[in-house]
């Protein structure tokens, strides 16, 4: 969970290679070698190279997902930002925090209505993120939607949709 946080929070200020300081930085904090062990990932896979400076810099200003190949590390890194969420809750005040949630009855076009405005939702915030000079925090902004419960006759109601 902490690598993509990494790769953000080293845009926001020179932590001039104090691997304690930028542990310490990361909410909860990791140990240092965790933050060593990032950064070497982040400079291995070409996310982040030093700059004529020598600060780090990312690479590339976003990644996007997607790759079938990467599905196992997607699913993986999914789930670590839920229980990130689920302890977010109980730790962050309101004020510093957005959760949000409602239970509701769904056709299959609603579904697929709520997506369409999910993914508009995204690539505005997306353009938001992009268009911020002045960040000083990194955050994780999630939504999730997924089914609950489903009648015998839904295609949510059927084995063949769960991931294995």
């Amino acid at each position: 969970w902490f690598v993509p946080a990494i790769r953000e929070l080293i845009t926001l200020f020179d932590f001039k290679d104090d691997y304690a300081l930028l542990a310490r930085s990361l909410k909860p904090a990791i140990s240092e070698d965790d933050a060593r062990l990032a950064i070497q990932v982040l400079s291995r896979f070409h996310f982040i190279e030093r700059n004529s400076d020598g600060l780090w810099v990312q690479t590339h200003r976003a990644l996007r997902s997607g790759c079938p190949e990467h599905r196992a590390a997607l699913v993986k890194y999914h789930c670590d930002m839920l229980d990130k969420a689920s302890r977010a809750v109980q730790r962050w005040k309101k004020d510093r925090r957005f959760v949000a949630g409602m239970t509701a009855g769904v056709s299959r076009t609603c579904f697929r209505m709520i997506l369409a405005e999910a993914e508009k939702f995204k690539n505005r915030v997306a353009t938001l993120v992009h268009n911020d000079s002045k960040s000083d925090t990194v955050m994780q902004i999630a939504l999730q939607i997924f089914p609950v419960a489903a009648t015998p006759t839904s295609e949510f109601g059927s084995e063949k949709e769960i991931v294995k």
